[in-house]
Formats: C-alpha cells, sequence, structure tokens
C-alpha cells in the first residue's frame, strides 16, 4: 500500500468516518473512498469492520513513510513511476490416462509444444518459467515494458489457441488465462512483485480448460486494440455454475463441469481471428484510403505511415487502419518490433510472428533460404489468397522496418499486395494525428499525401494506477499541486514557461519543481526545463484535476 493508504486504514481503524478522514487528511471524501476500494481489494476484506480489523495488524507498518532512503550517508529521493503488467497463464489439466503409449505420446507432443511457445514468447519479448503441473507463465512488462504489451500478449493466446484447434490429435484440455494489474513503484526497484497479475491469469486459466476459450481480465479487454474479437462471460447462477458468452450476432453458450467461483469482475473471451472486431474504432471516416486499397488489390504494394503523438493515438490510427483494411477484404497480420537491436535477430522475430498470426495458412518451405527469404516467402504466400494488411507496430517502426529489409526486400514487396501499415513520430512530445501516404517505396515518396486527423478521447489510463495516483498527488505541497495541474491543461508546454503564470514566490515554485522531480513525475530535459516522465502521466493528472474540480 502507498503511504496514504496506510494512513486512511489506520483512521479506519480508529472508528473515523469518511468525513473526519477527509478533515484529517486535507483531501476529498470522494478521494477517501477511492483509497478504501482500493484497499479492500489489496486486503481481500468486504466490510470497515473487517478493515479495522486488519489495521490492528498492520499498525507497525503505518508509521512507516517510505518517502527517502539512505545511500553512503547521502539521503537521495525515491522517484515513482506505474507499469504494467501483463501475466499470461498455461495450465495443463492432470493426466488420467493409462495407456503407457498414450503417455508417451501425450508428454511428446507437450515438450513441442512447450518448445514452440517459448519461440513466441522469445519473439515477443517477453519472460516465462515452466509451471509445476508443466504448464508456463508468462509475463510482459518487466524487465523489457513496451506500450503494446496487452497486444502481444493477446496474440500470444490468440497463436497458441490456433495451434491447439489444430492439433487434435490429443484431447488436451489446455487453459489459458491473461490478466494485466497497474502499479506505481520505485523507479529503482528492479524485482517483479505483481503477484496479483499472476494470481488472476492462473484463476481465468483454469477456468478456460474446460471451455477451450482464451479468458481475460476486464482492464486486457479495456487496453487491447479495438481489432481483436471478444466474447463477455457472464456467471449464470444455476445448479453448477455456467458460463454464458453472449456475441453481438446471435448467442454460443458454453458450460463447465465443475463448478467455479462467482465473481463481481467481468471476464472476457478472446475470439478468434476469424471473428469480426466487437468494438468500432473512435477514428470515423477513413475514405481516402479507398485509392490506396485498390492500388493493393490491383497488385501494387503501398505503404502508409502514422505520424501521431502520443503512441497510444498512433497505435489506435494503425489499429483502424487495419480494420478499415480487413472490412475490405484484406488479411490482417499484425507483428510487434522487438527491443533488439540486431538485423538478424529483427527478422527472426518478425518471421515468428508472421507464422504465428497465419496459422490457417500452409508456410512451410523444404529450401535453406535465408530468414528475409522465408519472411518474404511467407507474405507472398499469404498475399496469393488475399491481399495482406500488415500492422506494424512500435515507436519507429517504419525505420525498424526499412533497415530489416533492406532495399533488396522492399523491392521485392512492390510487386506483392501488401499494405504496410507503419509509424514513426517525428516531433516526439508535440501531440500531432497525421497519416502519410508513402506509396511503393517508401525511400522515394517524392510525392507524399498528409491527413491530418480529428483525435478522440482515448482513455488509457488504468482505474488502479489513478487511485495510486491521486494518493502520490494528496502528498504533495499546495504549490506542487498548482504547477501539476496547471502543466497537466497544456503537456506538450515545458513546465517551467508556465511559471511565470502562476502567482507564488519564485522559491517556492524551485522547491515545487524539486518535488516533483524527486517524485518521478517530471524529467530534466537537456536545456534545463522540464517535461512531463510521459503522456500518459499528463493524461492521469488531467484526469485528477477534472474530478477535484467536479468535487
Amino acid at each position: 500500500m502507498t503511504a496514504r493508504q496506510r494512513q486512511v486504514v489506520a483512521l479506519v481503524g480508529q472508528g473515523s468516518t469518511n468525513k473526519e478522514i477527509a478533515n484529517e487528511l486535507k483531501i476529498s471524501e470522494g478521494t477517501v473512498k477511492q483509497h478504501i476500494f482500493a484497499i479492500f481489494r489489496l486486503l481481500n476484506v468486504s466490510s470497515r469492520a473487517k478493515l479495522a480489523i486488519a489495521s490492528q495488524r498492520l499498525a507497525p507498518a503505518s508509521k512507516a513513510k517510505p518517502k527517502k532512503t539512505i545511500s553512503n550517508g547521502v539521503e537521495d529521493s525515491v522517484g515513482y513511476s506505474w507499469r504494467l503488467i501483463v501475466a499470461v497463464a498455461i495450465t495443463i489439466p492432470e493426466d488420467a490416462m493409462t495407456d503407457a503409449v498414450m503417455v508417451i505420446q501425450r508428454k511428446s507432443y507437450l515438450e513441442q509444444l512447450r518448445f514452440t511457445i517459448e519461440e513466441m514468447v522469445f519473439a515477443l519479448d517477453a519472460s516465462s518459467m515452466i509451471l509445476p503441473d508443466g504448464g508456463l507463465l508468462i509475463w510482459f512488462g518487466h524487465p523489457t515494458s513496451h506500450i503494446d504489451d496487452v497486444d502481444r500478449a493477446t496474440l500470444l493466446a490468440q497463436a497458441i489457441r490456433s495451434r491447439l484447434e489444430i492439433d487434435q490429435a490429443l484431447d488436451l484440455h489446455i487453459g489459458i488465462g491473461i490478466s494485466t494489474q497497474a502499479e506505481i513503484v520505485p523507479s529503482q526497484m528492479q524485482v517483479l512483485s505483481s503477484a496479483s497479475a499472476f494470481q488472476g491469469a492462473l484463476s481465468l486459466a483454469k477456468k478456460s480448460s474446460q471451455l477451450t476459450l482464451s479468458l481475460a481480465n476486464a482492464l486486457t479487454e479495456h487496453l487491447c486494440s479495438a481489432s481483436v474479437p471478444w466474447l463477455e462471460l457472464r456467471p449464470a447462477k444455476i445448479s453448477k455454475e455456467k458460463l454464458v458468452a453472449s456475441k453481438a450476432i446471435g448467442e454460443e453458450k458454453y458450460s463447465s463441469d465443475t463448478e467455479t467461483v462467482k465473481s463481481n469482475e467481468n471476464i472476457y473471451a478472446i475470439g478468434t481471428r476469424a471473428s469480426a472486431p466487437s468494438r468500432l474504432s473512435q477514428w470515423g471516416d477513413l475514405s481516402f484510403l479507398k485509392e490506396v486499397l485498390q492500388a493493393v488489390s490491383n497488385g501494387v504494394s503501398q505503404w502508409v505511415c502514422v505520424e501521431s503523438w502520443p503512441p497510444s493515438l498512433a497505435n489506435s490510427l494503425v489499429d483502424a487502419i487495419a480494420i478499415n483494411a480487413t472490412q475490405a477484404g484484406f488479411c490482417p497480420i499484425t507483428v510487434h518490433i522487438p527491443s533488439a537491436k540486431r538485423r538478424d535477430q529483427i527478422l527472426s522475430s518478425l518471421l515468428t510472428q508472421v507464422e504465428m498470426t497465419a496459422t490457417q495458412y500452409d508456410l512451410s518451405s523444404n529450401k535453406p533460404d535465408s530468414t528475409l527469404d522465408r519472411l518474404l516467402s511467407s507474405i507472398w504466400k499469404i498475399s496469393t489468397h488475399a491481399p495482406v494488411v500488415l500492422k506494424v507496430l512500435g515507436i519507429h517502426s517504419l525505420q525498424a522496418l526499412k533497415s530489416a529489409l533492406g532495399d533488396r526486400g522492399i523491392d521485392r514487396l512492390v510487386g506483392l499486395r501488401v499494405l504496410v501499415v507503419v509509424t514513426n513520430l517525428r516531433d516526439v512530445q508535440k501531440t500531432q494525428t497525421h497519416i502519410r501516404i508513402l506509396g511503393p517505396r517508401p525511400d522515394n515518396a517524392i510525392f507524399t499525401r498528409i491527413h491530418t486527423m480529428e483525435e478522440p478521447h482515448l482513455d488509457l489510463v488504468p482505474e488502479g494506477v489513478l487511485v495510486d495516483m491521486q494518493a502520490m498527488v494528496d502528498d504533495l505541497s499546495s504549490a506542487a499541486k498548482q504547477l501539476i495541474f496547471a502543466a497537466a491543461q497544456s503537456p506538450e508546454q515545458a513546465f517551467n514557461e508556465l511559471l511565470p503564470s502562476i502567482n507564488l514566490p519564485r522559491p517556492v515554485l524551485q522547491g515545487a519543481l524539486q518535488e516533483l522531480l524527486a517524485l518521478g513525475l517530471i524529467l530534466p530535459r537537456d536545456d534545463h526545463y522540464f517535461d512531463f516522465r510521459d503522456g500518459l502521466t499528463a493524461s492521469a493528472i488531467a484526469q485528477l484535476n477534472k474530478q477535484v474540480s467536479i468535487v
């Protein structure tokens, strides 16, 4: 718990009401309710009485104030940052086979499956460990994190499920569960501590094993791209628990033979790639793409570059273009640029991801081709069935893909029915929403067309992060609060430029800057100015400011 949450626990233990707690801590009653709601989930209690009992056990910890650490006799500030952990659990039911041959076949198949999954995990920049039952626990977001970690986890789940549907030699009810957990941790913290994410993924995987569907929690569904199809599961209270999945068209029911524990949290099932997206893109009309799609259908590849900031906008816009192409009959292929810098590693990762996405096609080859040749051959084979929209996600995916393909690879793509959608963030930290049509060769785009899009509202800040960040903001001095709330209204503007407009003594404002810098909410620039840590932090602070204004 945060220091503020421990203070709330201590006051509840003393019998204080929400109003009394708000007066004592100089915060609003609404903020108190947010803290208590978060504390209920953290301590797994359901009433103030149980929380009061738990407060006695936590009393010694409530006195701790982990604001500073001492290192070599020097007092250093502890900065905080938020991170998103996405856990994927794969569980394997107990073996009930008695035939020795079947047992050996089962063991051999599971070893091959585990090897294949570990290849996928490596290609997607994830980490994994083997579970005691032979399953796997996979996580994204630590130590390597990406803006699209939720999408990567979903792609992995879809690829594994497709592989299981193809390999029907053994009747194995393998469960797949995904759980996403947002948390604010000290910047120096290197240890992974998101136990709730792993517990949630394991719980969902166990329920999934009887449904032959991959299950995910509500935060995963909320943060995932609009192109992923979803089924919402509702617990039905009957003689034995059943999970009812509602589709946009018709209704399908999936029931398990074992009783399940009813939960208040929404559970979602990830649909197959053949399913239609359950959510519409928020970017509206993209009719200017008709000519581009027609050119690709006629056999000339096209490159479309998204130049948007922050990265969440870029990914959302890339996803909207892919949805538009999919509705026009294109086959969608999603690849994520890995963190590796070597060209051969990037090509190997892209090839693995293409094979993960296009499991319905036979992409095998007996020729000892290079990785680049195999990648281009796979894309060509898919394009013979339908035009392809290759969605390449990453902050600078244009340059990464160009470097990986080289001139020879780009030239070979020209004659294929492929629409390549990439990103290139030119002016970082300045809000922008541009789509640039590059034509068949991105390096020789003399006459390019630029379309400026109207930015939709994208609420991508998880509720848990908002609650924790509210606790951080509550602990700020009044000058630091005033400064950061003012900066959140125009995040593209440097903090220093706001100082003259705030009616406070300069030493007080300088102290406020140091306070925000120590918490890690702002970062120094080379020109001695300060900016927000990232666009998501600015968005969270802006949302908190709106809540304060409403209260």
